[in-house]
C-alpha cells in the first residue's frame, strides 16, 4: 500500500530524538479525496471511511539529507512510501509501528515494515495541497460564538481554573463553584508512546456540565496532546493495510475554536481529519469549527480574555507559537486573582506587555508552559501574589518534561507552590486547581464529578451521594 506522509515534529528535548513520526494518508483516500475537491466537499460518509495511519520510524533510518530539508522548508514536504506486513515488500525494509492516538488502548499491531520515504513528485505536492486546503468560514459566525461565549462565562456565579490528569497531555478547564465544566482549554491525551502516564480509568470528561449547552473547546495549538482525547479509537486494519479513526460524539457536538492551519504549522492527515469532522458537524445552527480571525490579537470578554499568540514563520516551534492562550479572571467570593493558561506556547509570543496592567497586575495561578519544558526563561511572567501556584501537566514520558531547571526558573519568577497533574500525594482525584491554596475550593455535592473522575477533592468519600438528589449541584 502506497502512502503520503507528513513528517510530524515532537516535543523531545533530547539533542538527537530517537524516532520521528510519519503522518500518513493511504493512496486511495487521498484520490477519492482529490477527486471530491478537498476538505470542503468531502461527505460525512467518505470521512468515516477515512484511512490513514500514524508510524513510529527510528530516525537513523531516515536520510539525515532528508531531515535537514523538510526542517528548513516553510511549508509541508509531502513523502512517499510503500507499507507492508512484510519485509523486503515492494522495497518495505525499515522497521516502523503503528501509533495510537486514542484514549482507549490500540489492538495489539504486527510489525510493520516501509520503503525508505522519498519526497512525493511535483504534481502529489501540488495536489496535496489542495487535498488539504483548510475550508474557509465565515467570520460572523466567530462573531455569535464570541457573543455566546461571553454570556456563558458571566452566566458562571464563581469561576475555578483546574487541570485534568490526563497524562502527558494538556487538558484544562474553567468551572464553577461545584467543579462541573463551563469551558475546555485543550480536550488533551498522550499517544500510545506516552500512554503508560495516563490515568486509569480514563476520566469521562463530558458526563457532567455546567449548563444545559455542552462546554465549549478552546484549542490551544494543533499538537495530538492536546485534542485527542476527542478520539474514540485509532485502530489498524490489516485487511486495508491503514487505519480506522472513531470519535466521540460528545466531543464534536460542541462548538470548538481554533486557530486557523497555515502552511507554516506542517499539519498533516490526522489534523486534518479533525477539521473535517468539526466542519461537518452542526451545533445551535453552525459549524462546530470555528477559525480564530486572521487579524484578530485578542479578545476581551468579562472574566475572559483569549490572546493570539505571534512568532515568525521561520521558528521551529511556529506550531507551539502561533496558538491561543487564555487568561482567567477567578472569583471564589473571598478573594479574585488572574490565571494564565498559555498551551505549549514561550511567554513572549503572546505579547503580554500589550495587554492592560489590570489584567495581569495579580497574576495567582498558571500552567507551565509545555508541559514545563525548555523556553526562554526571561520571558516567564512574575507574580509577587502570595502562594501563587504554577500546575505542571504531565505524566511518564520519553520527552523529559518536565525541565528541573526550568522548574527553577519558574520559582525565581515567585511561582514557588508547584504541583504536578500526576502527582496523587497532594491530595486531588482526578484535577488540580490552578490557584492558591487559600482560596475557597469548589466542591461537587452530587460526587458526579468525584465518580467521572474529575474532582480536586479527595475529602467528598463522606458525602452520602444516595441522599443527594441528581441535580443537587445545578
Amino acid at each position: 500500500m502506497r502512502y503520503f506522509a507528513v513528517l510530524e515534529s515532537l516535543d523531545d528535548e533530547r539533542d538527537i530524538p530517537q524516532h520521528v513520526y510519519l503522518d500518513c494518508i493511504a493512496e486511495p483516500t487521498f484520490k477519492i479525496m482529490l477527486q471530491a475537491g478537498g476538505i470542503r466537499q468531502v461527505t460525512a460518509e467518505m470521512a468515516d471511511d477515512y484511512m490513514g495511519a500514524v508510524l513510529q520510524v527510528a530516525r537513523a533510518e531516515i536520510e539525515p539529507q532528508l531531515l535537514a530539508r523538510i526542517n528548513a522548508q516553510p511549508g509541508r514536504l509531502w513523502l512517499q512510501l510503500t507499507v507492508s506486513d512484510e519485509r523486503y515488500e515492494d522495497g518495505a525494509n525499515i522497521p516502523a509501528s503503528f501509533v495510537s492516538l486514542a484514549p482507549t488502548a490500540a489492538l495489539e499491531v504486527p510489525p510493520l515494515y516501509i520503503s525508505p520515504p522519498t519526497p512525493a513528485s511535483g504534481e502529489i505536492q501540488s495536489d496535496a495541497e489542495r487535498v488539504f486546503k483548510h475550508p474557509q468560514l465565515r467570520t460572523q459566525a466567530f462573531e455569535r460564538f464570541a457573543s455566546w461565549l461571553q454570556a456563558l462565562v458571566s452566566r458562571t456565579e464563581q469561576r475555578h481554573v483546574v487541570a485534568y490528569h490526563v497524562g502527558q497531555g494538556n487538558c484544562n478547564a474553567i468551572v464553577n463553584q461545584f467543579e462541573h465544566p463551563v469551558l475546555f482549554f485543550d480536550l488533551g491525551w498522550p499517544i500510545q508512546t506516552n500512554i503508560a502516564g495516563a490515568p486509569s480509568p480514563t476520566p469521562k470528561l463530558f458526563d457532567i456540565q455546567a449548563f444545559d449547552e455542552p462546554a465549549p473547546v478552546i484549542l490551544s495549538h494543533w499538537d495530538w496532546d492536546h485534542w485527542a482525547y476527542a478520539l474514540e479509537s485509532w485502530s489498524y486494519d490489516r485487511n486495508q493495510k491503514a487505519a480506522r479513526a472513531t470519535w466521540k460524539a460528545r466531543a464534536l457536538e460542541r462548538p470548538w475554536l481554533v486557530p486557523a492551519p497555515d502552511r507554516a504549522m506542517k499539519l498533516g492527515p490526522s489534523h486534518y481529519l479533525l477539521i473535517m469532522k468539526l466542519f461537518q458537524q452542526r451545533y445551535m445552527g453552525e459549524r462546530a469549527l470555528h477559525y480564530w480571525p486572521k487579524q484578530k490579537d485578542r479578545l476581551f470578554a468579562v472574566h475572559l480574555t483569549i490572546i493570539k499568540c505571534r512568532t515568525r514563520k521561520k521558528d521551529i516551534s511556529y506550531r507551539n507559537n502561533s496558538g491561543l492562550a487564555m487568561i482567567v479572571r477567578i472569583d471564589d467570593g473571598w478573594d479574585r486573582g488572574l490565571v494564565l493558561l498559555p498551551g505549549d506556547s514561550e511567554f513572549d509570543s503572546m505579547n503580554l506587555g500589550d495587554i492592560p496592567p489590570e489584567l495581569t497586575r495579580r497574576l495567582v495561578g498558571m500552567v507551565a508552559s509545555h508541559h514545563g519544558g525548555k523556553l526562554n526563561v526571561f520571558s516567564i511572567p512574575q507574580t509577587k501574589a502570595p502562594n501563587a501556584r504554577l500546575v505542571i501537566s504531565t505524566g511518564k514520558n520519553g520527552y523529559g518534561h518536565p525541565n528541573n531547571r526550568m522548574l527553577d526558573n519558574y520559582g525565581l519568577q515567585g511561582w514557588k507552590d508547584q504541583c504536578r497533574t500526576n502527582d496523587s500525594g497532594i491530595g486531588h482525584v482526578g484535577a488540580t486547581l490552578v490557584q492558591p491554596e487559600n482560596f475557597d475550593k469548589p466542591r461537587c455535592r452530587c460526587r458526579r464529578i468525584i465518580k467521572a473522575g474529575m474532582s480536586s477533592n479527595s475529602s467528598e468519600g463522606s458525602i452520602d451521594s444516595s441522599a443527594l438528589p441528581a441535580d443537587f449541584c445545578i
